[in-house]
């Protein structure tokens, strides 16, 4: 016998099937494909159904609207190539790009500049011109323009300008996202008659998502529309603040002050956060009198001055922060739809990295996770978020990492503590399976005020995320590669750089007895990837990482096997003797529908011995993965890095090092 709500819901679904013509009329002038089978009704998610059965004809739910666009992505391809002259098939593939493109810049450098001038290596950093960056793209083969001096730490004005070409052509197809999927959503937008602006709560400039106040009658009538994938309850949660660094534990001052990698204005970054930063507060004076540090309004939210904010702002961009000469720009937000048009708001500065010390207490993969999953994939924007203070003893004692830091495509950072001496241990242990990504410092004390003669300090994610964050502008900064600015190869990079073994269980500094005689291995250790991770942020191997060019791109698979693993790929490296190889996998994913399939992870990854085939490290089944050899080889062997992927697995990038 069916229950009331359910005979309720099956006498909605069918009324509204049988009205389904008379609904389409409510439909404006501008049409929409319509799906005529009952596939439509999957599209609405059964918390949405529920709350449709129990609501009345005229009131309004909140909802969030998914859109389909593969057309979009198509002209989006085209006009790179037809209006901007950049064909996406080269700019994203890095030996296509090195070999066709980088030569040219190359030699329209030495025509302009000089040979010696084009290839000199100097200290002074400062970026590439906008005159110079004219005068080498109007360089013609006999032009004989006088020598132009451009000094920069660790890399050349022939680099320089090949970095200025991959920086343009992500700004080229970050405008064209937003011409294109501005005209989707509106498009949308237009097609209901009855829809006030007062209505649209959000509309996405850069990515297919609406939050729209809508009727039973217009949410049915637009799920059966070709054009929308799904349509889901939208709750609009509230944001909450995750609340000298360590930096010397992470190598910070030696890639900051040794290498030079301080910050560009090539290499925007920007700030999320519930309030604002203090523009009386003394560690950033220079920035903001310099206008090296910019805020930008987010609508109508008027939010505090707050230490949060000024805290998690000096750690970027403070005399002692991790890159000092950054173009920062902060912005506030404190709910989801908030932070959704904070992101796009600071795309209008071209930003490359983005920090969010905020999140929404979920317990789950959340329509925001998703959101910001898209926004990172579609716009080549890295973003970096605090997991949250969840714990034993801390915050809501769930141990859930919090949304967004529950987007496959984020880099999700836990906090490390380092205070008292007492070595680094972790202070959150948490029940996600696929998250943090990677700890850093995130306790420090707060200069300029004390207490009975002791400092004050302030303690969690959200201070460990900007450090992560600098971190990743320091690596853009140093990269040559074409993937530079690619989330999922950043991603790579900075798990590949981080530390296994750095991290102790508890304050005691030892670590534990499940961690001997694996070497760090992520199998013989559950608690590191529930507390650290892939282990401890390091700046240094990192960048290092960034300029060995040991990357290779992993093409998406779409095979027909679900069950069974189908496609691997590999790599052979050559480990030097005394050396142990470490290495990750780092996706880019789009997870259809909401959901996180297993079927879009990798089955496996590992490193094995060539000669033996017998594997030295081997995790199974996750989306981020990396490995690290349980000891060193005593002469030069030959090592294969292999991953296996499921039907769907998504595209992505391996990074190496030797330690």
């Amino acid at each position: 016998m069916l229950s009331k709500k359910r005979m309720k819901k099956g006498l909605h679904r069918t009324l509204t099937f049988c009205v389904s013509a008379a609904l389409l009329l409510a439909m404006s002038a501008v049409a929409l494909d319509v799906q005529e089978s009952d596939a439509w009704e999957k599209k609405i998610s059964t918390e949405l159904w529920n709350v449709m059965d129990s609501s009345d004809e005229d009131e309004l739910i909140p909802v969030t609207v998914w859109l389909d666009d593969t057309q979009v992505q198509n002209r989006v391809e085209i006009a790179l190539k037809n209006e901007k002259g950049m064909d996406p098939a080269v700019y994203e593939n890095d030996e296509k790009f090195q070999s066709q493109i980088a030569p040219k810049i190359v030699k329209r450098v030495e025509q302009a500049v000089g040979y010696e001038a084009a290839h000199k290596v100097s200290s002074q950093i400062e970026p590439l011109a906008a005159e110079q960056q004219e005068q080498i793209l109007n360089a013609s083969d006999a032009d004989e323009t006088s020598k132009a001096e451009t000094e920069f730490e660790g890399i050349s004005l022939a680099e320089k300008a090949i970095n200025a070409e991959i920086d343009r052509y992500v700004t080229e197809k970050q405008n064209l996202n937003k011409r294109e999927y501005t005209a989707l959503n509106q498009n949308i937008i237009e097609s209901i008659d009855s829809l006030s602006d007062e209505n649209i709560i959000f509309t996405s400039k850069y990515t297919a998502n609406i939050l729209m106040n809508l009727t039973r009658e217009e949410i049915t009538n637009l799920a059966r529309s070709n054009k929308v994938l799904d349509i889901g309850y939208y709750i609009n949660l509230e944001a909450e603040e995750q609340t000298s660094t360590e930096l010397p534990k992470v190598d910070v001052p030696y890639v900051r002050d040794t290498l030079g990698y301080r910050g560009s204005a090539s290499v925007p970054i920007g700030v999320i956060e519930v309030g604002r930063y203090s523009s009386t507060r003394s560690q950033l004076s220079s920035a903001i009198k310099s206008g090296r540090l910019v805020y930008r309004q987010n609508g109508s939210y008027s939010p505090a001055v707050d230490e949060h904010a000024s805290n998690v702002v000096s750690l970027i961009v403070g005399p002692t922060g991790v890159v000092p000469n950054a173009q920062v720009y902060q912005t506030s937000a404190n709910s989801d739809a908030l932070i959704r048009s904070a992101l796009e708001l600071l795309l209008n500065d071209n930003v490359r990295v983005i920090n969010m010390s905020l999140a929404s207490n979920t317990t789950a993969y959340s329509d925001i996770d998703r959101y910001v999953d898209n926004f990172i994939l579609i716009n080549n924007v890295t973003c970096v978020v605090a997991a949250g203070n969840n714990s034993d003893i801390y915050g809501d004692k769930s141990t859930n990492v919090v949304s967004p830091g529950r987007a496959i495509n984020a880099i999700t950072v836990g906090n490390a503590n380092t205070l008292y001496g007492k070595g680094l241990h972790v202070s959150s242990s948490y029940t996600c399976d696929y998250k943090p990504d990677v700890v850093a410092p995130g306790c420090f004390y707060i200069p300029g005020s004390s207490h009975s003669g002791v400092l004050p300090y302030d303690c969690g994610t959200s201070f460990a995320a900007p450090i992560v964050t600098g971190i990743v502008a320091q690596v853009i900064e140093a990269g040559t590669s074409s993937y530079k600015y690619n989330p999922a190869y950043l991603k790579s990079v900075i798990v590949t750089g981080s530390d296994y073994g750095a991290i102790a269980e508890s304050f005691i500094g030892s670590l534990p007895t499940d961690s001997m005689g694996g070497g760090y291995n992520y199998n013989n250790c559950p608690w590191m990837r529930t507390k650290s991770g892939f282990g401890l942020v390091n700046a240094r191997k990192s960048v290092e990482v960034a300029r060995s060019g040991n990357v290779i791109s992993i093409s998406k698979y779409t095979g027909t096997s679900v069950s069974a693993p189908t496609k691997q790929f590999t790599k052979t490296v050559t480990v030097p003797s005394g050396k142990k190889l470490r290495a990750s996998f780092s996706p880019n994913v789009l997870p259809p529908n909401g959901s996180i399939p297993i079927e879009y992870s990798l089955d496996e990854f590992g490193i094995k011995n060539a000669k033996s085939g017998i594997y030295n490290s081997r995790t199974t089944a996750g989306w981020t993965m990396a490995g690290e050899m349980n000891s060193a080889t005593s002469s030069s062997q030959d090592y294969v890095l292999c991953g296996t992927q499921r039907k769907g697995s998504a595209a992505g990038y391996m990074t190496w090092r030797f330690i």
